[in-house]
């Protein structure tokens, strides 16, 4: 009973949401919003879409020998080979 209430208060909250978004579907399929709006909604929607992509386009910093070393993990560097299998060396 409890679920069915709280879902009862977020309908109204929900279609707003939705009449938002149709609008600015509308706007971005008919041209009739400017070229930031565009660009603005298109963002909205990829973040919505993929945000895990999004936050993996954050620069992180890179490990290095010395950052390594001092976790206390220890590495070799393993140079490539060319196809025929020989070291690059």
């Amino acid at each position: 009973m409890v679920v069915l209430r709280a879902c009862g208060r977020m309908l109204p909250r929900l279609e707003a949401e939705e009449s938002i978004l149709a609008a600015d579907r509308l706007g971005v399929g008919t041209r009739t919003v400017s070229r930031q709006a565009v660009k603005e909604a298109l963002d909205r929607w990829q973040r919505t879409a993929h945000p895990a992509h999004t936050r993996a386009r954050a620069r992180r910093p890179r490990a290095t020998p010395d950052s390594l070393a001092a976790l206390g993990i220890g590495y070799h560097i393993v140079e490539p080979e060319t196809p025929t299998g020989e070291a690059t060396t």
